[in-house]
């Protein structure tokens, strides 16, 4: 979260996303995912001072709903797929 208050705060000092990016060592696309989550839930700088990391974080990236049910589906069966494609290359 130091990271995305960091982009923030330098957004509000009127910096562009490439500064911002190298000031904080992250990519520019980082940058633009911070402040469009911000943006997104109309978070600014500084934060309602009664807002910890936590807070901040489950505002600006809630839960989806769709992750998890990816994470229920049964892995491919990598052993057969390797077989398959080893007895391409013979």
């Amino acid at each position: 979260m130091r990271k995305v208050k960091e982009v923030l705060r330098l957004r509000a000092l009127g910096l562009n996303q490439h500064q911002i990016a190298r000031s904080c060592s992250i990519a520019q696309s980082t940058v633009h995912e911070y402040m469009k989550a911000a943006e997104a839930a109309g978070i600014g700088w500084p934060p309602p001072p009664d807002w910890d990391d936590r807070r901040l974080e489950e505002v600006l990236f809630p839960a989806r709903p769709e992750a998890a049910d990816r994470r229920r589906q049964a892995l491919p069966d990598f052993h057969a797929i390797r077989q398959e494609l080893q007895s391409h290359n013979t």
